[in-house]
Parts: C-alpha cells; structure tokens; sequence
C-alpha cells in the first residue's frame, strides 16, 4: 500500500503539470475568459496538487507493520484517498463545463480526503 501512495502521489503531481499546461495552451488565464469557468479550473488544478502532495506525506508516513484495527483503519483511509485521487481529474475536466458554482465531484473529493487523514489520526490515538 505504501508504494501505492508513492506512485499515485507522483502520478497527480503529473496530472497536475498537465493541467497546468492545458490551461496555459488554452490561455485560461486572460481576462477574456469568463471569470467564473477560470477560477474553476484553477481552484481544480489547485485540489490535484493537494491530493498529490497527500498522497506523498501518506507514503512516508504509512506502517505496514500494524495489524488489527489501526490496520483497518489506515486500509479505510489510504481508499478514501485514492477515491479522491481519481475524483479531482474528473472534477478539473467536468465542473467547469456546468458553469455553475455547484460542484459535487469537487465537494466528494474534499470530504473523501478530510476522512482519509482524520483516519490515521483517529488510530494513532489507539493502543499499539
């Protein structure tokens, strides 16, 4: 599972580079753009980065040496960031298209996260 964070957190900074790039080619940043479509893809752009760099702290500080619950728990919670992984691309190519400020890929992905960090606080609390 560790190796798993480490290439998914790689991976994101990538995507992230990508769209960073896209939104360069396609000059997202002038003022002819609609104000809302831009802060769209950059607020999306932004969330890649975030799921990567978590991704990369979860890869240092995963222990696949714990069993019984907090091992559950730390598995519970490396899914909930990997399903945010997967929902903050899809956000960045879906939600600007709605053009409404309404985001629900973008509101899953934020709270998939808050839970897949709060879980391994929660089990460091437990007893060894």
């Amino acid at each position: 599972m560790k190796k798993l964070h480490l290439a998914v957190g790689i991976a994101l900074l990538l995507v992230f580079v990508s769209t960073g790039a896209f939104m360069k080619w396609e000059q997202l940043h002038t003022d002819g753009l609609d104000p809302l479509y831009r802060m769209m893809h950059r607020s999306r752009h932004i969330y890649i980065l975030f799921a990567g760099l978590i991704h990369l702290m979860a890869y240092r500080a995963y222990d696949d040496g714990l069993s019984g619950t907090r091992s559950i728990l730390l598995r519970i919670s490396s899914g909930f960031l990997f399903a945010s992984a997967v929902l903050f691309p899809i956000a960045f190519l879906v939600e600007p298209q709605l053009h409404r400020v309404a985001a629900p890929v973008t509101f899953f992905g934020v709270l998939l996260t808050l839970i897949g960090v709060l879980l391994p606080v929660v089990s460091g609390f437990m007893r060894k």
